[in-house]
């Protein structure tokens, strides 16, 4: 698992077209099928792009990987969607969430190395990342996998519940 699978502490509403990015090290090496994990609600419908980037200096650098759409709506959970990435233990990486719509996101504060800049939602995620500034919020959003590519049980899960 990459990213922060924390349900943080605060609850904000967070504006649309803004890509927030959290410093992540790798604790192993993996290459195949990921889950992508985001943890908010919205009042209405809310589409969320969740990426990989390679860190650049200590910060996000070129996209590695885009995950499937994720489709927020009504009370608080994990929601989720297919990514394929590629990573080598201890190296660092950036998971990057980026919204169509407000929706309420959680988050901690100052934990990790974390970044943010607008972007239209609609033109997808930059490559490489620009344009960013330093932000103190690390967001309820991870990457999970298994060694072998296998789908992680929980994505089956989720998924057969609705």
């Amino acid at each position: 698992m990459i990213g922060y699978n924390t349900i943080g502490g605060t609850e904000s509403l967070l504006s649309s077209d803004i890509i927030r990015y959290m410093q992540v090290t790798a604790p192993d090496s993996f290459f195949g099928a990921a889950i992508a994990y985001i943890y908010g609600k919205s009042s209405s419908s809310a589409r969320c792009r969740v990426g990989l980037y390679a860190d650049s200096g200590g910060n996000p650098g070129a996209l590695l990987s885009s995950g499937d759409l994720i489709t927020l709506t009504g009370v608080a959970g994990w929601r989720s969607a297919a990514i394929t990435i590629n990573i080598t233990a201890t190296n660092l990486y950036w998971v990057a969430v980026h919204f169509d719509a407000e929706l309420y996101g959680y988050y901690d504060d100052a934990v990790g190395t974390n970044a943010y800049q607008a972007q239209d939602f609609d033109t997808g995620l930059p490559n490489p990342a620009s344009g960013y500034s330093s932000s103190t919020r690390r967001y309820s959003a991870y990457i999970d996998y298994t060694a072998g590519g296998v789908i992680p049980q929980s994505y089956y899960y989720m998924n057969q519940r609705g």
